[in-house]
């Protein structure tokens, strides 16, 4: 017997946030080898935030933090997976929320977000059709952070 579609999406989640609470994990400890399984060779990385101060993970991944009061300790907070994007929220002395893409079992892309409060939404198309026959584009919020939730810091929506 064949699993369901649904339930084949909630296996995929699950397995990549494992993954990516394993990559906390290594860094946590620091086992390089460790992060460099988990971890495409090229990595994307997009960031929004506070310029130059805030590309933490970054030279976290790099290995350009070199003195304890360079680093930055992520704790994440809470851990959320929409298909192939694994989203996590933290906060030490600003908020923070990445959101990891894992592709077969290996993180390809990161987009880091400081001090901003990020909103998911996933387009989709709607069995409404408009007046011109052609089906619409429905737009649905799925997650938003809540540690950013105010209206001080700027607003970004993540388009899946």
């Amino acid at each position: 017997m064949q699993a369901s579609p649904q339930a084949s999406l909630e296996e995929e989640e699950e397995a990549n946030k494992r993954v990516v609470k394993a990559l906390y994990e290594a860094l946590r400890s620091q086992d390089v080898d460790t992060v460099h399984h988990l971890l495409a060779p090229h990595i994307e990385w997009w960031f929004h935030g506070p310029r130059y101060h805030h590309h933490h993970m970054m030279r976290l991944l790099t290995g350009t933090t070199t003195s304890p009061h360079q680093s930055f300790t992520f704790k994440p907070l809470s851990f959320v997976a929409f298909g192939s994007t694994v989203l996590v929220e933290g906060h030490d002395s600003i908020s923070w929320v990445h959101a990891w893409t894992v592709t077969h079992g290996i993180i390809t892309q990161l987009r880091e977000y400081f001090n901003t409060s990020v909103k998911v939404t996933r387009f989709g198309n709607s069995n409404v059709t408009s007046q011109s026959s052609s089906p619409s584009m429905k737009c649905q919020s799925i997650w938003q952070s809540k540690l950013s939730d105010n209206s001080s810091v700027p607003g970004l929506v993540l388009a899946l």
